[in-house]
């Protein structure tokens, strides 16, 4: 399923860039690449008005192990410093109206039309805007590792852990 990383999470702490480095790929598994630009021809004007609404529940994957709490409402779409930013992960977003539920199906529809597959290598590296891509991957088979890296340039928070206390 198609995704950006830290869907549900604070545009302040969302990572803005992603990169991938190809360790091992042994059944050279399709990563799953579509932007936003491409995604937007596709969509009704309507449908652009609802997800850029606070339409959608945004929950974390559930290997994160997090509480409900964690769950966050919001749009799909935001329009910043005039670009548009996209953020879900189509498995688990769930709209809270129907036409919120035809909306993220047309988003869907529109994603899955215009994705680029990308194969790997050893030594292959992708970096991509996680604000303004989405991503995913075909089913796993042989060994695979990915080296993962977030970026960036926007981080305003912090906190030191003092691990001897």
């Amino acid at each position: 399923m198609l995704h950006a990383d830290g869907a549900y999470l604070s545009r302040d702490i969302r990572p803005e860039t992603l990169s991938l480095l190809c360790l091992i790929d042994e059944a050279k598994t399709d990563t799953r690449l579509v932007t936003i630009d491409s995604i937007l021809s596709d969509l009704e004007a309507k449908s652009l008005d609802i997800l850029s609404d606070p339409n959608f529940l945004h929950i974390p994957p559930t290997t994160f192990e997090v509480s409900n709490e964690s769950n966050s409402s919001g749009s799909i779409l935001d329009k910043v410093d005039g670009l548009w930013e996209m953020k879900v992960a189509t498995h688990s977003c769930e709209p809270q109206t129907l036409a919120a539920q035809t909306s993220l199906y047309e988003f869907i529809d529109a994603a899955e039309s215009n994705v680029i597959s990308h194969s790997w290598r050893p030594g292959d590296l992708l970096i991509f805007n996680n604000f303004r891509c989405l991503h995913g991957r075909g089913e796993i088979q042989g060994k695979r590792w990915l080296q993962r890296c977030y970026g960036s340039s926007r981080v305003t928070v912090g906190e030191v852990i003092n691990l001897a206390a």
